[in-house]
C-alpha cells in the first residue's frame, strides 16, 4: 500500500519544506509542495494527492477549489489560517475543505487533524470514490441549531402572561 500524499500549497519555501521534513516525512506521509495555487493545480493534475494542506487567502483557497471543482475533482482539504476565530464559509465546506488548523500548526495537532481527515475519507469511500458526509453533517448542524433557538424563543413567550 502507498504512503499518503499530501500536497503542501504555501507560499514561503522555507515553512514548505519544514512542514514536509519535520511533520510529513518522519509519520510516513509522501509530502508535495507547491508555492502558489497555479502550480499546486499543475501537481493535482499530474499526481491526484489523498489530502490538500492550504496556507492562502481565503480567496485563492475558493479559487483553487472551485477549479477543482469545475474539474470534477474533489480533495479533502485542511486550511491553515491565522486565527482560530476564522470561521469557515459554506461554501468552502461545499467545496471540499474538511478541517482547519491555526498557523503556526503544532506537529501534534496537525498530525490529528490529517490523521482524522484520512481516516474520515477511507470510512466515507464506497468501491473506491469519495463519498463526503460531512456537507450534510454540517448543514444537519446548522439546521438544527436555530431551529432550537426558535423553539427555545417560542416557548418562553408562550409562557408570558
Amino acid at each position: 500500500m502507498s504512503k499518503p500524499s499530501i500536497l503542501i500549497v504555501e507560499p514561503d519555501a522555507t515553512l514548505r519544506q519544514t512542514i514536509a521534513d519535520k511533520i510529513l516525512k518522519p509519520q510516513g506521509f509522501d509530502p508535495l509542495s507547491a508555492p502558489s495555487p497555479e502550480e499546486g493545480l499543475g501537481i493535482i493534475v499530474r499526481a491526484t494527492p489523498d489530502l490538500l494542506l492550504l496556507h492562502l487567502s481565503i480567496p485563492q483557497v475558493e479559487q483553487i477549489l472551485s477549479r477543482l471543482s469545475n474539474f470534477g475533482r474533489k480533495i479533502p482539504t485542511i486550511l491553515v489560517v491565522e486565527q482560530s476565530t476564522t470561521q469557515v464559509g459554506i461554501k468552502l465546506l461545499r467545496l471540499g475543505v474538511v478541517d482547519y488548523v491555526t498557523w503556526p500548526p503544532m506537529a501534534d495537532n496537525l498530525l490529528q487533524v490529517i490523521n482524522s481527515t484520512l481516516e474520515n475519507r477511507s470510512h466515507h469511500s464506497n468501491g473506491g470514490k469519495n463519498v463526503n458526509f460531512e456537507f450534510a453533517d454540517m448543514a444537519s448542524h446548522l439546521m438544527r441549531n436555530p431551529l432550537s433557538v426558535i423553539q427555545t424563543s417560542v416557548r418562553c413567550l408562550q409562557t408570558l402572561k
